[in-house]
């Protein structure tokens, strides 16, 4: 990728010579397609939900294997198996969450597979069995596999069309923050809490599933306000 970027990043195309280009800065860009999401009823709650769970889920997928050794002492082995547990959920999730989105209503699948995936890691956090790993990961890779179709359908559905893709990138880019943010406040927790370890990966744990079940708030408050709203202005 490189070359090519050092190639074309400059090259000025015919058809663009005479073509005048405002040029903004990131966090300008950033700010002004934030405050334009608001145009449209549902988009910025969303972008905030997306947020708030890809704290979680990201946190997680980085220090699953270290909780598992950790908190359960179990072999690389059974790491291995339970993430590919996590990736068949994942795939059939994605599959089941499209289907459902289209079939029902996009919001209610979001905030339903939402709940679900948050109780899912907060009994990743208190139970004490290893037979139920399996089990309780394959679940929160389903759950995730439906909030990853649904959200993305429902986004695609608030927006116009020729929006997609600066609508998306605020999408991706809530990701990208959340992989900064959701492993600090994880190792924030390791450590404030690791005179008690491995009870300490639990309550961290514990925590991304709160984090979770938050990120369906916004979406809640935003169809009651907007349920308001129509019923004043029928």
């Amino acid at each position: 990728m490189l070359p090519i970027f050092i190639i074309f990043r400059k090259k000025q195309f015919p058809a663009e010579k005479n073509k005048i280009i405002t040029e903004h800065s990131f966090l300008k860009s950033f700010w002004n397609n934030l405050k334009e999401s608001k145009k449209y009823p549902g988009v910025f709650p969303l972008l905030l939900c997306f947020y708030l769970f890809s704290d979680a889920i990201t946190t997680i997928t980085l220090y699953s294997a270290i909780y598992l050794e950790r908190v359960f002492l179990i072999s690389d082995e059974a790491k291995v198996g339970i993430f590919i547990i996590i990736t068949a959920g994942l795939v059939v999730g994605a599959f089941a969450g499209g289907i459902l989105s289209d079939k029902y209503s996009r919001r209610k699948i979001l905030v339903i597979s939402l709940i679900l995936n948050a109780i899912t890691i907060v009994l990743v956090a208190i139970n004490q069995e290893v037979s139920f790993l399996n089990l309780i990961f394959g679940l929160f890779g389903l759950t995730m596999g439906v909030v990853y179709a649904s959200s993305r359908s429902y986004l695609a559905s608030l927006i116009p069309v020729e929006e997609s893709g600066k609508f998306f990138g605020l999408y991706t880019f809530s990701e990208r923050v959340a992989s900064i943010i959701g492993p600090a406040v994880w190792g924030i927790v390791i450590l404030l809490f690791a005179s008690i370890t491995p009870v300490n990966y639990r309550i961290a744990a514990f925590i991304m599933g709160i984090f979770v079940f938050l990120a369906a708030i916004p979406l809640t408050l935003s169809h009651r306000k907007n349920s308001k709203s129509t019923q004043s202005f029928p």
